[in-house]
């Protein structure tokens, strides 16, 4: 008889959900986090900018109106599972920690690209303005243009103070790093994102920057598209905890291992995001 120990779905479930938490979701924490999540939907508050009032003796109060507007979106549903077959591991009590290590890795990964790229489909299916968009795809990433990402978002101040994000891919990044102000500004920090750094941050001219994986961004041709944010412009959601789910399958002889999250991402700013472009091939200076 197929049997589940007891236990063992808990276990790997507290699992994945600090592995998740911890490294494979590279944006957590760089956004806005959802004020409720109902059944089905995100909510979040956005927050404007109010104006303090004259006020002389005996007038009635007036409202600042900052418009304090609640933003939804609904939840996705997202899922990472596969199969441990009953010739590799008859009983579940005697798979070896090597085999249980390796699955868990695998799904709590692909987990975390998924998330990320909901945040960057958030980012992507944005319609940017020119006053919003740094960059030239016939070019390399420059310092100038680091400078202007900044310049840009310091001009729209209805968001309340907070930290800009910068994801970036391989090669600006690599530009960047030929600037010693650059190279030498590493961020220190014990924030999910850090833990998830494919190469240590920086944090320089305000912005973090944070390199990310070429294959979770847009490219067409060699343009290169990657993004920043201020962190209450872009807001992420979820259930807080990864559902998890162990079944014998008898038609595939094997245990099903499948982990889901449910969430959403969602422009609550758009003012507060910049779009780049740049050339994905261009040498390095």
């Amino acid at each position: 008889m197929r049997e589940i120990p007891n236990g063992y779905v808990e276990a790997w479930a507290r699992r994945i959900q600090i592995e998740f938490q911890d490294r494979g979701f590279r944006l957590r924490g760089t956004m806005t986090n959802a004020e409720r999540v109902s059944a089905e939907k995100v909510h979040w508050r956005k927050m404007g900018k109010g104006e303090a009032q004259k006020i002389d003796r005996g007038d009635e109060v007036k409202t600042m109106n900052a418009a304090m507007n609640v933003v939804s979106k609904d939840i996705e549903e997202f899922t990472a599972a596969d199969y441990i077959y009953w010739r590799d591991v008859p009983q579940l009590g005697d798979m070896s920690p090597s085999i249980q290590d390796n699955l868990k890795a695998i799904i709590m990964a692909a987990i975390g690209r998924k998330a990320d790229a909901i945040v960057v489909g958030e980012l992507a299916a944005q319609t940017y303005a020119a006053d919003h968009q740094v960059g030239d795809p016939a070019q390399a990433f420059t310092l100038q243009m680091a400078r202007e990402v900044n310049m840009k978002l310091k001009r729209f101040t209805s968001m309340a103070p907070g930290r800009v994000f910068c994801i970036v891919p391989s090669n600006p990044w690599e530009q960047m790093m030929g600037y010693q102000q650059f190279s030498g500004r590493e961020y220190v920090s014990d924030e999910p994102f850090m833990k998830a750094a494919i190469d240590t941050p920086r944090r320089w001219n305000n912005v973090i920057w944070i390199p990310f994986p070429d294959e979770a961004l847009p490219l067409n041709g060699t343009e290169r598209t990657f993004y920043a944010w201020h962190e209450a412009a872009l807001g992420w959601g979820d259930y807080g905890e990864v559902e998890f789910h162990v079944d014998a399958v008898p038609t595939k002889q094997g245990w099903l291992h499948q982990a889901i999250i449910k969430g959403a991402c969602k422009a609550i700013q758009p003012e507060g995001i910049i779009e780049i472009k740049c050339k994905d091939d261009a040498p390095l200076n």
